[in-house]
């Protein structure tokens, strides 16, 4: 359990459909102490056993056993909120379908720490990353995003949390990106490719999960044209239109 004395960049993982085994070696593997918050959005027995193993393992671990697919914006913005301030400088947020090459996890954080070095203001980090397995854009290269991500806790002081109307997932991330761009929030690449994503795995894995994603794609892509007055890079509001709702 995290006490307010500890001091590790958080991992954030919200699993859903398989125990996110690689993802966990590549970083227990590159030797940097972190503390894990593991949000299970799944429904499945053995799942749940296995990550409360997991974190039962580790020095520093919280799962948060929700058994519901109740949204990553949820799940994010409740490990956020937990964040003692000035106890942890960083929170990487990363899919469970993504794992770093030897030694990437090191490399990334290294990155991280000298770009924060002196430095006391809001910042967001991502790196590009291989697409690998059946994903549409295997073989291809691709900026990774919130799928493998880190904010300092400046970055949440200065333009909140994330819009959990965006629900469970699609969309919650352009969202954020439009207000860290209108904050003027520098977004800083590691350019290096130190990560590999086997791209929507969980849906190719569950059909009935597959034929919800259309209807949630289209009800938050709806909710984010009305809020931005268009789609992501296409906006025309510089405030957001957000009817009886305070982010």
């Amino acid at each position: 359990m995290l006490t307010q004395n500890t001091k590790l960049p958080l991992i954030i993982v919200a699993a859903y459909r398989v125990f996110p085994r690689e993802l966990f070696e590549s970083i227990l593997s590159s030797g940097v102490p972190v503390a894990w918050h593991i949000h299970y959005h799944g429904p499945h027995e053995h799942i749940a056993e296995q990550l409360l193993d997991f974190v039962g393992s580790q020095p520093a671990a919280v799962l948060f056993d929700h058994r519901e697919n109740r949204g990553l914006a949820r799940s994010w913005n409740d490990s956020l909120r937990l964040l003692p301030r000035g106890k942890h400088d960083l929170a990487f947020l990363i899919n469970d379908d993504l794992s770093f090459i030897t030694g990437g996890f090191a490399d990334f954080f290294s990155f991280i720490k000298e770009k924060e070095e002196g430095h006391n203001a809001a910042a967001f980090y991502s790196l590009p990353g291989n697409e690998i397995g059946d994903s549409a854009l295997a073989g291809t290269v691709h900026i990774q995003g919130m799928a493998c991500c880190a904010l300092n806790t400046k970055i949440v002081q200065t333009i909140g949390l994330f819009d959990e109307t965006f629900t469970p997932a699609y969309f919650e991330d352009c969202d954020y990106f439009r207000r860290i761009r209108l904050s003027n929030v520098p977004i800083i690449l590691d350019s290096r490719i130190l990560c590999s994503h086997e791209r929507s795995s969980t849906l190719r894995g569950d059909d009935k999960l597959k034929a919800q994603s259309v209807e949630w794609w289209d009800r938050n892509k709806a909710y984010y044209l009305q809020k931005w007055g268009g789609e992501p890079d296409k906006e025309t509001y510089d405030v957001p239109f957000v009817p009886n709702q305070m982010l």
